[in-house]
């Protein structure tokens, strides 16, 4: 998409938000609004004025289907990436955990979603910012998922839910 596209398309996603905000705080359209203008504004590479958009949308998520619901797991590995592209690594950290546990309870630890978002993870640890601040139990319940699917290559486990470990 070309710059003046992606302007035109902020211009368009805003004009929807704005329309969307007059209605009801978890009404269905509100939420269609913030993906869309969560969407450009990441595109655009705008990440500290798309965040608290996308975090709304969270919450959003987490008050309509429940925070382990595999569809808010998706919007908090969104959030990931996003934290992880604006250098907020120890944000980003917890956001990865959370979905992976989610998406690796819900879809199993060999699913495609699973792998992208555990790929992007690890992605995040090979960066050479401190994450000392990061929880213990956190890097030990993802040890855990990683674990659990070299078990599963090896035809060694079954599938446990993983967030009770959290």
């Amino acid at each position: 998409m070309g710059q003046s596209d992606l302007k035109l398309a902020r211009t368009t996603a805003f004009e929807a938000f704005s329309l969307a905000e007059t209605f009801a705080p978890d009404d269905r359209r509100k939420g269609i609004a913030l993906e869309l203008v969560t969407r450009v504004l990441y595109m655009k590479k705008q990440y500290q004025t798309c965040q608290p958009f996308l975090v709304r949308l969270l919450e959003m998520y987490k008050r309509c289907l429940g925070p382990e619901h595999i569809d808010t797991a998706s919007i908090m590995h969104n959030l990931a990436l996003l934290y992880h592209h604006s250098g907020k690594l120890e944000e980003a950290d917890v956001q990865y955990l959370r979905a992976v546990n989610i998406k690796s309870a819900a879809l199993g630890v060999d699913h495609p979603e699973v792998q992208q978002l555990t790929a992007d993870y690890v992605d995040l640890r090979k960066l050479p910012a401190p994450l000392e601040a990061v929880s213990k139990a956190f890097t030990a319940t993802f040890s855990d998922t990683l674990h659990l699917t070299r078990q599963f290559r090896e035809g060694n486990a079954e599938l446990t839910d993983l967030s009770s470990k959290s």
